[in-house]
């Protein structure tokens, strides 16, 4: 008889075991959502504030979802830009004005 089919199995290690069987299942769901080209969404870290860009089919209850449905190159995108924006303002730079608030301006100027 197979000496590890008669031993019984420790709680600390059934538990391991039972986590790693769910580590997998979010693994190949996520692998498989990424090879469909479904929607993407961008979710925000609740501890860290990191964001990440998941498939659709793979976002759950207790995502923090901040931007999307898009495409993948849409949310990449977005997490792009607000990393650099955010980097940008930490070292004290401020957004150009938009460019209908822009020529508003320089209209103003010129009657001036």
């Amino acid at each position: 008889m197979d000496e590890s089919l008669s031993r019984t199995v420790a709680p600390m290690e059934q538990h391991n075991r039972l986590l790693m069987q769910q580590i997998e299942g979010r693994l190949r769901s996520g692998f498989s959502a990424a090879l469909d080209s479904g929607a993407c969404y961008v979710i925000r870290n609740q501890g860290t504030g990191v964001l990440s860009v998941l498939a659709s089919s793979t976002i759950e209850d207790d995502h923090e979802v901040v931007h999307g449905p898009g495409s993948f190159a849409q949310c990449i995108g977005f997490v792009n830009s607000s990393v650099v924006t955010r980097m940008a303002e930490s070292d004290g730079w401020k957004p150009a004005p938009a460019p209908a608030a822009a020529a508003t301006t320089a209209d103003k100027e010129q009657t001036a």
